[in-house]
């Protein structure tokens, strides 16, 4: 995919400085993309979502068989640790290793339920409440800005909310509780990125929620979020 990236270019002429706005066409260098939940899941749409954005991804079917390393990017979905989906409850120290060794690991939706706090490097506690996104908290990090600039989150449906979060974890946006709504963390030379909003829900159409007027800010979200696992994959490449 190619991403048109506005940019101030100066020029200077007898003297005087001109600034022009143009636009830089990027070409997106290839990316290995791995994908863990039940195919096609009805109320799911992170696959549907990463298609219709133009990411090309490789369904994992083991996790123990697999050579995760090839892959840049790993995308796990709402249903993944519910369902064991590719033996990713079985084999979740093979995924953190993944991520120890510079992957990038990106988790939708998490669900309390069949959640343990060992799947993941640093504590997450979940509980099965309902709400809302309210707030962007770390207004300078990428996520909010890397294609589009996204200033109010507000708003997005979160089917289950993350209760606690260690030390180790950024937190990017919270909801209206005040908790935290997507968090981030680097381990070893890698990254995790935990959104709990169901933004891809809204990206694939399946969802309007509570303030329809939001929607293209809710889907810009999304793009940001797949760009911005692109950013720190970069280091893979």
């Amino acid at each position: 995919a190619n991403i048109g990236i506005p940019v101030n270019i100066r020029t200077a002429y007898d003297g005087y400085e001109t600034i022009i706005r143009s636009h830089i066409k990027v070409v997106r260098i290839k990316t290995n993309v791995g994908y863990i939940d039940v195919p096609q899941i009805s109320g799911h749409y992170l696959d549907e979502s990463l298609t219709k954005y133009g990411i090309a991804y490789t369904q994992i079917d083991d996790v123990s068989k697999d050579e995760l390393s090839k892959y840049h990017i790993i995308y796990v979905g709402p249903d993944a640790y519910k369902s064991d989906t590719a033996g990713i409850v079985e084999s979740y120290e093979k995924i953190l290793n993944y991520v120890r060794q510079g992957g990038v690991l990106v988790i939708f939706m998490i669900n309390d339920k069949w959640w343990d706090t060992k799947y993941l490097p640093f504590k997450l506690e979940f509980c099965n409440t309902s709400g809302e996104t309210g707030r962007i908290v770390s207004s300078k990090s990428k996520l909010f800005s890397i294609k589009h600039l996204v200033n109010d989150i507000s708003g997005i449906l979160e089917y289950d909310t993350i209760e606690k979060a260690a030390d180790n974890w950024t937190v990017l946006a919270s909801n209206t509780n005040g908790k935290p709504s997507i968090v981030e963390a680097k381990y070893g030379t890698g990254h995790i990125l935990v959104c709990q909003p169901a933004v891809e829900r809204y990206y694939a159409g399946a969802l309007v929620g509570n303030n329809p007027d939001k929607s293209n800010l809710y889907c810009a979200l999304f793009e940001n979020i797949v760009e911005y696992a692109e950013f720190l994959s970069s280091d893979r490449k």
